[in-house]
C-alpha cells in the first residue's frame, strides 16, 4: 500500500479521535485536535516499517500527539507554548484535507536540515525521535543520552520547524 493510501485510510481515525477529544475537553477545539492528528498521521506513516497492521503502529502516536498538544493548549505540564496549527482545508465525510507546500520527501529533507543546525549533542537524539519514530525513553536507551536531552532535542527541532514553516 502506498504512503498516500495509508494516510487516506487513517484520516477517519484521526477525525474520530479529534471529535472525541474536543467533546471531552471543552478548552480545545476540534480543529486543534485535527491539526495534531493530521501531523501525527503523516509523521507516523513516514516511520511505519511494514511490520504489523499500520493502525496498530499509528494509533498510539496519534493519541500521544493529541494529548501533548491538548496539554500545551490548556497550559498543563512543562510546555506553555501552544502547538503549531496546520491549516485544515476541509473535512468531508471524515476525510482531512490539509494545505502543504512541500511533498513528503522535501519535508524530510527540511527536518534533516533543521536537525543539522542543532548543537552536536542534540542531533542524534533529534534524528532518533523525529525521523526514527522513537519515544524519548526509547531514544535514551538506544542513543545512551539522558531522557531530558532526547526530549529537549526533539522540542528544539520542532520549534525551529514551526518558525521555518510560519506555524508559530
Amino acid at each position: 500500500m502506498s504512503r498516500d493510501a495509508m494516510i487516506r485510510e487513517l484520516e477517519p481515525i484521526g477525525a474520530g479521535m479529534a471529535t472525541t477529544f474536543a467533546n471531552r475537553h471543552r478548552r480545545v477545539t476540534r480543529d486543534e485536535m485535527l491539526s495534531a492528528a493530521s501531523l501525527a498521521i503523516v509523521e507516523s506513516v513516514s516511520r511505519y516499517d511494514g511490520r504489523g497492521p499500520v493502525t496498530t503502529f499509528v494509533y498510539p502516536r496519534i493519541k500521544g500527539q493529541m494529548i501533548q498538544d491538548m496539554r500545551a493548549i490548556m497550559g498543563i505540564g512543562q510546555s506553555k507554548t501552544p502547538p503549531a496549527f496546520v491549516s485544515i482545508d476541509s473535512v468531508d465525510d471524515g476525510k482531512l484535507t490539509a494545505t502543504t507546500s512541500l511533498n513528503p520527501d522535501e519535508m524530510l529533507e527540511e527536518v534533516d536540515a533543521v536537525i543539522r543546525t542543532l548543537p552536536a549533542k542534540h542531533q542524534k537524539p533529534a534524528r532518533a525521535t523525529l525521523l526514527g519514530g522513537l519515544s524519548a525513553s526509547e531514544c535514551a536507551k538506544q542513543t545512551g543520552c539522558p531522557i531530558g536531552i532526547c526530549k529537549r532535542s526533539a522540542r528544539q527541532a520542532r520549534a525551529i520547524l514551526r518558525k521555518r514553516f510560519g506555524l508559530s
